[in-house]
């Protein structure tokens, strides 16, 4: 997604707060547009875990990423044709320690 949206703000806001970013290949400013670079397998993205309910997820699969130090509950999607890739996996890898890492500093339970 692109910086105005709130779920990328989030994103880059937690990777901030943890010495890190993100520097993706693509930004764009509609969902369907992301869905189709993951469909070409060109990416992964992420989203509000409540869009699942209203867009074609044919040929995609989503993995939630979340915890109770989460402001809101998100998922990221890769094609359903490719396993799951290194990177999807360093990236699920990254917002676990994140996440972990804010239960921490905030005392909130996972």
């Amino acid at each position: 997604m692109n910086r105005s949206s709130s779920v990328r703000q989030l994103v880059d806001q937690q990777f901030a707060r943890n010495g890190g970013g993100l520097r993706p290949a693509f930004e764009v400013a509609h969902v369907g547009t992301m869905l189709g670079l993951i469909a070409a397998d060109l990416g992964i993205g992420e989203l509000p875990e409540s869009f699942l309910h209203n867009i074609d997820m044919t040929g995609l699969v989503y993995r939630r990423i979340g915890s109770r130090a989460a402001y809101r509950t998100i998922c990221a999607i890769t094609s359903k044709s490719r396993g799951p890739s290194p990177l999807l996996a360093s990236f699920l890898a990254h917002c676990d320690e994140v996440a972990a890492m804010v239960v921490r500093e905030r005392g909130v339970a996972a």
